[in-house]
C-alpha cells in the first residue's frame, strides 16, 4: 500500500474503534502514573491486535503481540482476543 492509502486506513481504524478507546484525563508532564502507563500500554497492545486481525493478519506478528505483557513483566495487562 501507498503512504497515504494507509494513512487512511489508520485514520478509518481509529474512528471504527474510537468508541472501544480507553479515554483518559490529561495530567501534568511529570504526574504520569504507574496506572496510566499501564493503561496506554493496554491501549497500544489492543489497538496493535485490532490492526493485525482487520488487515495485516500475520501469525508471527500476534504471537508477538501475545507475549508483549508477558515480556514487559506487567501481569496487569490481560489478554485480549480481538
Amino acid at each position: 500500500r501507498t503512504f497515504p492509502e494507509l494513512l487512511s486506513f489508520e485514520k478509518a481504524m481509529i474512528k471504527r474503534y474510537d468508541k472501544d478507546i480507553p479515554h483518559f484525563p490529561l495530567q501534568k508532564e511529570h504526574e504520569i502514573s504507574i496506572d496510566t502507563i499501564d493503561k496506554l500500554s493496554e491501549f497500544l497492545i489492543f489497538f496493535l491486535k485490532k490492526v493485525v486481525n482487520t488487515a495485516f493478519y500475520d501469525p508471527e506478528v500476534q504471537a508477538f503481540l501475545d507475549i508483549l505483557p508477558e515480556r514487559f513483566g506487567n501481569s496487569s495487562l490481560k489478554k485480549d482476543t480481538a
